[in-house]
């Protein structure tokens, strides 16, 4: 696979991003699907997947940042450069998974109902 697909500009459109984005959009699609097999609303499902996408670029790139600590201390600018890479899966992982179980609470859905839904789809689009 090409790291670059193409180039508009100064713009770079990286492979892993497109297929990333891709994954994510059919996850979406599908357990926005199968979300009345186990009682969720859709309108739920979409609201936090959004949630949960939002959440790990947030929590991705703050450990990032956290273990090159040294570094961001005197490029502070560079914080937010997310572009020139810097994302630590784990750290989108555990991010992730806090706010979705609080996002479930808060509006009233089983978190064990909501998790069933969502793993598969999540294995699916991590693939």
């Amino acid at each position: 696979m090409h790291p670059i697909l193409f180039s508009i500009g100064r713009i770079r459109v990286y492979s892993y991003g497109i297929m990333l984005a891709i994954a994510f959009l059919i996850a979406i699609h599908l357990a926005s699907k199968r979300a009345h097999f186990f009682n969720v609303p859709e309108v739920f499902i979409n609201n936090l997947v959004l949630l949960i996408l939002l959440s790990g670029i947030i929590g991705a790139r703050a450990l990032y940042i956290y273990m090159n600590i040294g570094y961001f201390r005197q490029h502070r600018l560079e914080i937010f450069m997310i572009q020139r890479g810097g994302l630590v899966f784990y750290g989108a992982v555990i991010t992730a998974f806090i706010a979705g179980v609080i996002f479930t609470k808060i509006n009233r859905h089983s978190v064990l109902d909501t998790g069933d839904l969502l793993a598969p789809f999540i294995a699916l689009a991590h693939a």
